[in-house]
């Protein structure tokens, strides 16, 4: 095994350790922390709220699936426990359980201990750490750990959540501002009104965050072609802050609770994936150069074939001869505009994405502190980082070029980062070398309690 930890501090001189910038970490303020930002007005109605959660809430982690399992029957029963498991039959209970324990889902220096281990240089930033932790007065139908964005906005409280959303945003703020050049916070919309959107996101520049968490569309927000959105899409253009999805959409009021975390992979794939087309479509990329987009957690090898489908399909602009004044092909304006946030992402992805020529649009990303991803909670302090065991099990052999591209150049030319201050980060935390992780991975070095989803050989979910 070639270990990828340094014994010394820093990088050799004139080495440039790689940059890894993470398309997708979550983070989870406690509720304890968010009351010091809610507003007077608000108070009893938030510790109303926190008193709720608290009821529901588990410190051991399995509330929810003990109370999905009490009324099902036994072949129900084995369905729901087989979604714990990864495909070999191994329980991620107790992986999950691990990564529970790092603080880092809501103390941001223990959280730079973490990337500093993992070599991680710069993430992007969404909610739902898996510590259960809701934004204030936004929860789904259900509460599962980490899910903590409802699949319908109807039937909330708007006024109220949304003044929770701009607690979280003020909360993430602040956290950001220590080592700033490492963290793309990126800042929750009020999506069911897109005027008092365009307010948050200028607040949220201002106050220091880097993009805007766009989710998918969903009942009680208007459609995404709605003439009400273009003052954001403008705003967001002129600002440089880009739209990232994060996969996570469907109706889940319909979904039968032994299939519901197989419906939601398929969902919301197409879910996240129809922002693309919507906007394409749309002409706002024509419209908005500077705007990108970045789709974060949709695994497979989905995109060269979307970007065909969508130059084919019926009235696009690059459909044949057909054209628009002004417009390019969907693919066209995808190549600039758009990224996939290719969470840990498999080999079998990483050589489609070279060989099909779209590895310039790959944002790699470890999905920290999640255990479906590439970081796990340290078992000792002299234990090899899995991220840096995936890096080399997803990327030897495929050019230095294009992994340093797909692991972080592209998402600095995704968010306007700072690449000589991120160098730099990346050289003093040790970061792994393209020489370490250019070095196989043999199948004997596969940790056994890896990441759910880290080390796929199969598909895009195992």
């Amino acid at each position: 095994m070639v270990a990828t930890l340094h014994a010394e501090p820093g990088a050799p001189p004139g080495v440039d350790n790689l940059i890894l910038v993470s398309s997708d970490t979550h983070i989870g303020p406690l509720m304890s922390q968010l009351r010091e930002y809610c507003p007077k007005q608000y108070l009893d109605d938030f510790d109303a709220f926190e008193q709720l959660m608290s009821a529901q809430r588990d410190p051991g982690g399995a509330g929810e699936l003990r109370e999905a399992m009490a009324h099902l029957s036994q072949e129900e029963k084995e369905a729901l426990i087989a979604q714990f498991s990864d495909p070999d039959g191994n329980s991620t209970v107790a992986q999950y359980m691990r990564n529970r324990r790092t603080p880092g889902h809501h103390d941001m220096n223990v959280r730079l201990q973490d990337m500093d281990r993992d070599g991680l240089a710069c993430e992007i930033i969404f909610h739902g750490s898996q510590n259960g932790e809701p934004i204030p007065f936004v929860v789904p139908h259900d509460l599962p750990a980490g899910l903590t964005t409802p699949f319908s906005f109807e039937g909330l409280d708007l006024e109220l959540a949304s003044a929770g959303i701009h607690m979280y945003n003020e909360w993430l703020a602040d956290q950001v501002s220590i080592q700033p050049e490492r963290h793309v916070g990126l800042a929750y919309i009020p999506a069911w009104d897109p005027d008092l959107t365009v307010k948050e996101v200028i607040w949220a520049r201002d106050a220091g965050l880097k993009g805007v968490n766009m989710p998918a569309w969903r009942p009680g927000m208007p459609i995404l072609q709605d003439e009400a959105w273009e003052p954001f899409y403008a705003t967001c253009n002129e600002l440089k802050m880009p739209l990232t999805n994060h996969g996570g959409a469907g109706d889940d009021r319909v979904w039968p609770v032994a299939e519901a975390t197989a419906l939601r992979s398929m969902e919301s794939a197409y879910h996240s994936k129809r922002l693309i087309w919507s906007l394409a479509f749309h002409g706002v990329f024509d419209r908005y150069p500077d705007l990108n987009l970045m789709i974060s957690e949709i695994p497979g090898e989905w995109w060269s074939f979307l970007m065909r489908e969508m130059d084919t399909s019926p009235g696009s602009p690059g459909r044949g001869g057909f054209t628009i004044p002004g417009r390019k092909a969907p693919s066209e304006v995808c190549k600039t505009n758009v990224f996939h946030g290719a969470t840990f992402m498999s080999r079998t992805e990483a050589e489609h994405a070279v060989r099909e020529d779209y590895w310039e649009n790959i944002v790699w990303g470890s999905d920290y502190p999640h255990t479906e991803g590439t970081w796990q909670f340290p078992g000792s302090d002299d234990e090899e980082p899995q991220t840096h065991l995936a890096l080399r099990d997803s990327f030897a052999g495929l050019g230095e070029d294009r992994v340093r591209a797909m692991v972080g150049l592209n998402g600095i030319r995704a968010y306007d980062l700072d690449h000589e201050k991120l160098q730099a980060v990346a050289n003093r935390i040790s970061a792994p070398s393209w020489e370490e992780v250019d070095t196989p991975l043999e199948t004997g070095d596969v940790p056994t309690n890896h990441g759910m989803f880290a080390f796929r050989t199969r598909g895009p979910w195992a």
